[in-house]
């Protein structure tokens, strides 16, 4: 594996976009990146016969291809194989944008379609994905995937890769007062999650407990020997056990400083 250097000038847009939390006094930005071995993508009998005679002739093949093996999309090729329908969201002016879509060149869409499978998004527009058109539409299509795409240009020994973003889920959290008051209250989640994942094939839902909670039901069963908490703390524990609960970590929660 071979490396290069990109050279920024020192700017602060650039010096944002890095990440840098001070500007140097440096004239210029110099980043390190790794460049993977070249394998030419006809050498690879998985990927050829997805293209064709005239494809593997024509002028942008090469470009396509030299772009696929830079970024390791070889992911790309597998996706597009059925010539699915998507859309694309970056500057104008980017010119991965340009790369991408040439590697591409199957149904880019710039209009919202309920049938739209997949919207890949420019790493670097990522902060401005809001402004997506149809936006929430598009996440509340069952088949439709945000896929995050390009160099970040921050100094990094790991390959960029295609990143699926927003996927569909999430996590409920339970309070004491919940457990002490409400009978077989996992198995409704249960049920919740279960009519989740049929509106979402690959959504993923979680229970995340907070060890608060289950120090007052501990505290609450020891004090009243109340059933109720002893019923909760059983389940807890079965859930942290198959997988289906974890707890909070301490470093999920920030609190801010209160001024006055």
């Amino acid at each position: 594996m071979s490396s290069f250097y990109i050279l920024f000038p020192n700017s602060h847009p650039i010096c944002l976009n890095l990440g840098c939390s001070t500007r140097p006094t440096a004239s210029f930005f110099v980043i390190s990146k790794n460049l993977p071995p070249f394998q030419s993508l006809q050498q690879k009998s998985e990927y050829t016969h997805l293209f064709t005679d005239k494809q593997l002739m024509s002028d942008g093949f090469m470009e396509a291809e030299n772009f696929i093996n830079l970024m390791r999309y070889h992911q790309l090729i597998e996706w597009f194989k059925s010539k699915p329908k998507f859309m694309e969201f970056s500057a104008e002016d980017n010119l991965e944008r340009w790369e991408f879509l040439n590697s591409a060149k199957w149904i880019h869409l710039k209009e919202f379609r309920d049938d739209i499978e997949y919207v890949f998004i420019n790493r670097r527009q990522k902060s401005q994905s809001n402004h997506i058109p149809h936006f929430i539409k598009l996440k509340d299509l069952a088949n439709c995937k945000f896929i995050g795409y390009g160099d970040d240009y921050r100094p990094s020994d790991s390959s960029v890769n295609l990143e699926e973003w927003y996927l569909q889920g999430g996590f409920i959290t339970i309070t004491a007062q919940a457990f002490n008051i409400q009978d077989h209250i996992f198995d409704r989640l249960y049920k919740v999650f279960q009519y989740q994942s049929t509106l979402h094939v690959s959504s993923t839902w979680k229970v995340i407990i907070c060890k608060i909670v289950e120090d007052n039901l501990v505290k609450n069963f020891d004090a009243f020997r109340c059933r109720q908490s002893l019923i909760a703390l059983r389940m807890i524990r079965l859930s942290l056990k198959d997988g289906i609960s974890r707890y909070f970590e301490t470093d999920e929660f920030f609190y801010p400083k209160v001024v006055g």
